[in-house]
């Protein structure tokens, strides 16, 4: 499991891609539980941390793979999903991990902008990290696969800004 795990920094740090990790089910699974794992200690180092945003993060994780998986079936690279979605999650957890340090060492209460931009740039780096992922994946160059990874990124900043929405709204 080291290896893999340093695999994930690998593809975070764009030196390796999904190709380079085994098509593994076991992966996959260990990746997602690695993903929910450091999801879990990110949300509770966030003050108005509730249930309803892990299950937001757990949908709108999945609604990305889901629309990468759309992109890959139809590119005709179907037996590269298990990889893809497994080098996805570990190599995005990675770069989570680097959020979460940065939350530690300042605290959101401390050092607000500091963070947010972090979290911005963080971010920024999530959706080049999963182009380069998904271009390797489907074989398209790479700016066309940081641009697919912003759509995604966009589906899921707006259905999470929904999901908030529906949340906050009083039933009748």
């Amino acid at each position: 499991m080291p290896l893999l795990l340093l695999t994930f920094i690998e593809i975070a740090l764009l030196r390796k891609g999904p190709e380079d990790i085994p098509r593994s089910t076991l992966f996959l699974v260990v990746a997602a539980a690695f993903w929910l794992f450091v999801t879990l200690l990110n949300w509770m180092f966030i003050d108005d941390f509730t249930g309803f945003d892990i299950g937001v993060s757990i949908a709108s994780v999945l609604l990305s793979l889901i629309a990468y998986g759309l992109f890959i079936a139809a590119r005709g690279k179907q037996p590269r999903l298990v990889q893809s979605f497994t080098a996805i999650l570990g190599a995005t957890t990675c770069v989570s991990l680097v959020l979460l340090l940065l939350i530690i060492a300042f605290p959101l209460d401390t050092a607000p902008s500091a963070v947010t931009l972090a979290l911005i740039l963080l971010w920024f780096w999530t959706v080049q990290v999963e182009g380069h992922i998904i271009s390797r994946t489907t074989d398209i160059n790479l700016m066309s696969g940081v641009a697919i990874a912003a759509f995604v990124f966009v589906v899921q900043i707006l259905f999470t800004d929904f999901m908030n929405v529906l949340q906050q709204t009083p039933s009748a």
